[in-house]
């Protein structure tokens, strides 16, 4: 299950966490992945659930999260706390900033080998999908960036969604399926986060849920 977010939307971590919440109310029990946590934090963490937390208003700390360049902590921890609650498994699910740069500049060898020839990380994304995200990088860049300077960022974040894809099947085999919290941009079903799941596990049930915005200057008036 895939919960998309804008990052800094308090309401759709509120969201999250009731969705959570709500899938252990009903007898689920799947571990929670966050894009916002990298294998640099996973010694943090295990260190801070070993303690039996009851409550995730310490995560934060113990990940050094303030130094992360997410949004502030308090935002995040009701959706760390639905799962303490209900006493799943909390994992990290994304890469280190500092194989993000070298990712840019070196390419995908610095990744594990055997994870990307598993995620076929290497194999290119049909046209339409390519063509899409390429856009998609060009726009969110505010048009600034020259499109023949797009490579590396475009390979960064299709990195981002194959490491995320595999740390969800791992999370799963060892809990009854996985939640993923990020943002919507790796949440969307055509070429992020479910199209490696379809690589990786390909009989697996993906549920993607985006949170978005509401902009009163979009809203249509009843005709």
């Amino acid at each position: 299950i895939l919960l998309g977010e804008k990052h800094d939307n308090p309401n759709h971590h509120r969201l999250q966490a009731e969705i959570v919440a709500a899938l252990a109310d009903a007898g689920r029990r799947p571990a929670v992945a966050f894009e916002m946590l990298n294998g640099e934090q996973a010694a943090g963490l295990k260190a801070f659930l070993a303690r039996n937390p009851s409550n995730a208003k310490h995560l934060g700390d113990a990940v050094g999260w303030d130094k992360s360049g997410w949004p502030e902590w308090p935002m995040y921890a009701p959706i760390a706390d639905a799962a303490l609650a209900a006493k799943l498994p909390i994992r990290t699910a994304n890469f280190s900033r500092s194989i993000t740069r070298r990712i840019a500049k070196e390419g995908l060898s610095v990744l594990d080998r055997d994870l990307v020839e598993r995620t076929e990380l290497e194999a290119a994304l049909p046209k339409y999908l390519s063509e899409g995200l390429n856009e998609l990088i060009f726009q969110s860049h505010c048009r600034m960036m020259p499109r023949k300077h797009l490579k590396p960022v475009v390979q960064i974040q299709r990195a981002r969604d194959a490491v995320m894809a595999d740390a969800l099947v791992n999370a799963a085999k060892t809990a009854d399926g996985a939640v993923l919290i990020a943002g919507n941009g790796h949440a969307r079903n055509d070429w992020a986060v479910p199209y490696y799941l379809k690589v990786l596990a390909p009989d697996s049930k993906v549920a993607s849920v985006a949170f978005v915005e509401v902009h009163e200057d979009l809203r249509q008036s009843p005709s």
